[in-house]
């Protein structure tokens, strides 16, 4: 349509003030289940036989349950299927429950209060309100709780004293005081207490060396100590007790023999001599490591733990015997893979506690993202058949890279194993509405997507630690070109790639640690279409970061086998950039300032504390300092800087896991996030100005959220004509923030007419570009 010369009127942004609006991260929604590891779970029945249904408790480290806000203690009630907090929870990890003969609930861990109130280690929920338990324990945890027949509460843990009171390691609650178990179990750890059906208390966990007991029997007047175990895959620990209703005691731990008994993971003793349960062909392995005991009415055993059958799964994580043999309970518990830097590098999938119903309902926690085949984070129910999540959510935890599409779809790639309710193996598409895979399926199990970017032509290259994806073997770098699957050259197996760049002439860049088929091992290699070529210096490199400058050299950040952590090819050399870090650190992030400036963060030293730092042609000036990693950098319209990372701090200023630098200081992002690890690693934006943030976090601000958010403000752009214009309608169709981009519509102008407009902010005086 042309448009002729014809004075129609001008527009103006209506105004707002800047105290009167603030930034929000807009999640997607909550995970399938708990945002984050469960350590203990349990039946609890608020009313004892009253008409209320028995409820699910658990205690861990998280910060949201379904789609409720959680601080490390939640429960789920099976008649609404809803999850609910108690109060404002625990302000640090719970690591054990109980329930007295009032029907009050008793929670042990890490924690320094519970629902504001000082409680060290240990409290009790009345149904109202948190309250402690005398002066708790100062010093070290409580790992084991336990009941007597009686009503007095044991507590255990490697604790030296209790209310005030010498008790080494053990204590009794008897209401109103603790007091100790004759001389307590000096030098031990506890980790499982279980009391007998005579009224004795069994306390299990580490001797204090090598040859010594690891299980403590108290008869009411004295210790005696029993059942040496022979360490196993995982340090040999008592970590599970139960007791049958013939007065059995069933143990469970890392070890593979128990006074000499062969026993892989649990065994029983009657009294006077041990027995495994289960040998060979109808035992489990030696690798097992039993966390969690419950004997069911029927007399049969549940365990959970880091399992093996024999002739079965080597990830089997809930398993049952029935008294002569042992059996899986579905397919095995899945858990995301990490990879350095992830501060979860070495955390495996496991099952760290067991809950059974009156009604014969199993519930199986800990720290795992799919249950059998459905997402269900940390925490999945049984229903004899299958596993199932207790809630359901669109969240994904464990995002390591985003990209925006031309269309406004997302894609995420990272360790996840589920994107919503969807199994995505580790890349998935979210198209504003729900989750998809990219092809039939992604990564292998195991594998890890680290990075992804898109080719000129459309097609989309994704990077990693991998050796297949879609069920097509590629090593650790694919290509989807909106149809199927296909490798990019032949890496070699193993390694992981951290980064991909692609040049205006359409080279692809890689950057990791990793091996060609000709040149070995490699910190960045190039593709020219046909083959890989190792960058000549680099080798033995680690790097995590890549970009391009204006002027076309190639930037890599890392931990570089140059001397320094910055430096620029420029297609037949290296150019160090000074070197902005210190000796035993990395460059994790990278990003161009509109002046050309190039700017860094990653962790200094071992100690995880961090710079953001400029490079202004000839020296580097600090931006600042934060006391986690910065994993990723953005670079706003405006030239401010968004980092995104594993840090609670900047500069001593607030900042959980997303900081903004206005050019002079930095200061927190619309409340920023929250979880139990906290980590925005992945920051992407569109042409247009809108900004994602992935990572692993359980909240934004103070809403449920799992793992990937949307920026955006909740104030309104206005627009109204000023002068006698024509008969018009204004429409605002987005949601603006400083930096990003406004739009807005005019429908029923006239023909041959020409429209002028004026945008700015009338309160603060601040155009829009």
């Amino acid at each position: 349509m042309r448009i002729f010369p014809a004075l129609v009127g001008f527009f103006a942004l209506g105004a707002y003030g800047v105290a009167q609006c603030s930034n929000l991260l807009a999640p997607i929604g909550p995970l399938c289940g708990v945002g984050g590891p469960v350590h203990a779970a349990m039946a609890w029945d608020p009313d004892g036989p009253g008409p209320l249904a028995e409820r699910l408790v658990v205690g861990g480290d998280f910060s949201s349950a379904g789609n409720v806000l959680a601080s490390n203690i939640a429960v789920w009630d099976p008649t609404t299927g809803t999850w609910s907090a108690l109060g404002s929870g625990c302000n640090h990890g719970v690591r054990s429950l109980a329930v007295l003969p009032n029907g009050r609930l008793v929670a042990g861990g890490q924690f320094s209060t519970a629902g504001g109130v000082a409680a060290n280690r240990i409290a009790q929920w009345d149904g109202t309100a948190w309250s402690p338990l005398g002066s708790g324990s100062t010093s070290y945890p409580v790992n084991a709780l336990a009941v007597l027949p009686n009503g007095d509460l044991i507590a255990g843990g490697a604790f030296s004293t209790m209310g005030g009171v010498i008790v080494d390691g053990v204590a009794r609650w008897d209401g109103s005081t603790w007091s100790a178990l004759g001389g307590g179990l000096p030098n031990h750890s506890l980790f499982a207490l279980t009391a007998m059906p005579n009224g004795d208390l069994v306390a299990g966990g580490f001797g204090p060396g090598s040859g010594y007991p690891n299980l403590a029997r108290w008869n009411g007047i004295a210790w005696s100590t029993f059942g040496v175990v022979t360490s196993g895959p995982y340090f040999g620990a008592v970590t599970a007790l139960a007791a049958a209703a013939n007065g059995d005691l069933l143990v469970g731990g890392g070890f593979t023999a128990i006074d000499g008994v062969a026993a892989n993971g649990v065994a029983r003793w009657n009294g006077s001599a041990w027995a495994a349960l289960g040998t060979g062909a109808a035992g489990l392995t030696s690798s097992s490591n039993v966390n969690a005991l419950r004997v069911l009415p029927n007399g049969e055993v549940v365990v959970g733990g880091r399992l093996g059958l024999a002739g079965g799964s080597p990830a089997d994580r809930v398993v049952r015997w029935n008294g002569s043999t042992w059996s899986a309970l579905g397919s095995a518990m899945l858990g995301q893979t990490h990879v350095w830097p992830s501060p979860l590098a070495n955390q495996v999938p496991e099952v760290l506690a067991v809950a059974t119903f009156a009604n014969g309902a199993i519930f199986a926690a800990g720290s795992f993202t799919v249950a059998g085949t459905a997402a269900a984070q940390n925490v999945a129910r049984w229903d004899g058949a299958t596993w199932s999540a207790l809630s359901t959510g669109n969240g994904v935890d464990g995002i390591e890279d985003l990209l925006v599409l031309p269309g406004g779809d997302v894609v995420a790639v990272g360790n996840f194993l589920a994107a919503g309710p969807v199994l995505s193996n580790g890349v998935a598409r979210w198209n504003g509405t729900a989750w998809s895979t990219v092809g039939s399926s992604g990564m292998n199990a195991g594998g890890v997507g680290l990075a992804v970017e898109r080719l000129p032509n459309g097609d989309l290259v994704v990077a990693g630690a991998f050796t297949s994806i879609g069920g097509v073997a590629a090593n650790n770098v694919a290509r989807w070109n909106g149809t199927q699957w296909a490798p990019v050259g032949l890496l070699q197996p193993g390694g992981a790639v951290h980064s991909l760049a692609i040049a205006p002439n359409g080279t692809l860049y890689a950057g990791g640690y990793f091996s060609t088929p000709t040149n070995g091992g490699t910190g960045l290699a190039s593709w020219n279409g046909t083959a890989w070529s190792a960058v000549a210096g680099l080798q033995s490199s680690e790097v995590y970061a890549l970009t391009f400058l204006p002027d076309g050299r190639l930037v890599a950040g890392g931990a570089l086998e140059l001397p320094t952590t910055v430096a620029a090819w420029n297609g037949a050399s290296w150019t160090s950039f000074g070197n902005p870090w210190d000796t035993d650190t990395a460059v994790y992030s990278l990003a161009v300032l509109p002046n050309g400036d190039l700017v860094s963060g990653g962790q200094y030293g071992t100690t995880f504390t961090s710079r953001v730092r400029r490079w202004n042609g000839t020296g580097w000036a600090t931006l600042g300092g934060f006391n986690g990693p910065v994993e990723d950098i953005l670079v706003l319209p405006n030239g401010d800087l968004l980092a995104g990372g594993w840090f609670g701090y900047s500069s001593n200023v607030p900042a959980a896991g997303l900081a903004r630098w206005n050019g002079t200081s930095w200061a927190e992002v619309a409340g920023g996030i929250g979880g139990s690890w906290r980590r925005a690693n992945a920051l992407a934006s569109t042409p247009t100005g809108d900004v994602w943030v992935g990572g692993s976090f359980g909240s934004t601000g103070s809403v449920v959220a799992g793992g990937l958010a949307q920026l955006t403000t909740p104030c309104a752009a206005t627009a109204q004509a000023v002068g006698a214009g024509c008969a018009g309608d204004t429409v605002v169709s987005t949601l603006p923030w400083t930096g990003s981009t406004w739009r807005a519509e005019a429908s029923g102008l006239p023909n041959a007419a020409v429209v002028g407009i004026v945008n700015g902010f009338a309160t603060a005086s601040l155009p829009l570009a």
